[in-house]
């Protein structure tokens, strides 16, 4: 079981994000994120247990004076993993950075970082279109790609992820905090 710190989208953002997800899985009759709990985000850290308490103090700190941003998703790709995953990539976005460096940094005095990917000198910002696609079905998803209009970054959160990098993987919402301090 692991932790990790999303960043989440307005509601248009999601929506967009949402019917690429239900595209993909209508053609290829795949692996459903929205079944498994997912939302449509970009991770900034994955962690441990310990430490779970601290880090939503840090965390709210962080939301309330960083306001909402624009994201826009520039281009498709696939990581050269086993697991198939197709991912929307946003544009270099030093709010973007910003944030993931302030997460990484405020946490990691209180959690174990679990993930190398999301050390802020190894990190590649993304949000995950598909997993679990054979080579032809996440080429041919790239193939279709049609880039995503803005999306703004509206708030962090939490989620608990029971059975990662399987195919039994759920996700449980912990936490959502506002951008900006709103509730």
């Amino acid at each position: 079981m692991s932790f990790v710190v999303e960043l989440f989208f307005d509601d248009q953002g999601e929506r967009l994000v949402v019917d690429l997800w239900r595209q993909v899985e209508r053609t290829y009759e795949g692996f459903s994120l929205p079944a498994i709990g997912a939302r449509p985000h970009i991770s900034l850290g994955v962690f441990d247990s310990a430490g779970k308490s601290h880090a939503r103090i840090e965390l709210e700190k962080i939301a309330a004076h960083n306001a909402p941003f624009e994201i826009r998703f520039s281009h498709i790709g696939i990581f050269p993993t086993t697991e198939g995953v197709v991912f929307l990539a946003p544009e270099p976005n030093e709010r973007l950075t910003q944030l993931q460096i302030e997460v990484h940094n405020c946490i990691k005095p209180y959690v174990e970082m679990t993930h190398r990917y999301y050390d802020p000198a190894l990190w590649q910002p993304h949000c995950t279109v598909a997993i679990w696609l054979d080579k032809t079905q996440a080429l041919e998803t790239c193939r279709n790609f049609k880039p995503v209009p803005v999306a703004i970054a509206t708030s962090i959160g939490v989620v608990k992820v029971h059975n990662g990098g399987s195919k039994d993987m759920k996700i449980e919402e912990l936490f959502t905090l506002p951008l900006g301090g709103r509730r």
